[in-house]
């Protein structure tokens, strides 16, 4: 199963950047979402991919996906900041200034 997120907003056409206040909800929906679930807890992402499991039939590739996870190492991860969202872009990039 392939997840399409939505494309970089560096190029905002010329317009200023939204404020830093206002950024959290330029992330995408399943940045948001998963920010949110993360922070609930081990239980509540168990019972989330359960779920998952059971209304889509896909409990093997589930269990799979995590087994795959299972080997990275969350300290390398913390490390290079791979355990974060990037951030948002607090200026223009290229284009019109």
């Amino acid at each position: 199963m392939t997840i399409d997120l939505p494309r970089s907003r560096l190029n905002t056409g010329g317009k200023p950047c939204l404020p830093l206040s206002h950024r959290y909800e330029e992330r995408s929906p399943i940045e948001r979402l998963c920010s949110h679930l993360c922070g609930l807890g081990p239980r509540a992402l168990a019972e989330f991919l359960s779920a998952l499991s059971v209304e889509h039939g896909i409990g093997a590739e589930i269990t799979a996906k995590l087994e795959e996870y299972w080997h990275l190492d969350s300290a390398a991860l913390r490390a290079v900041g791979a355990n974060r969202f990037a951030a948002a872009p607090t200026r223009q990039i290229g284009g019109a200034q």
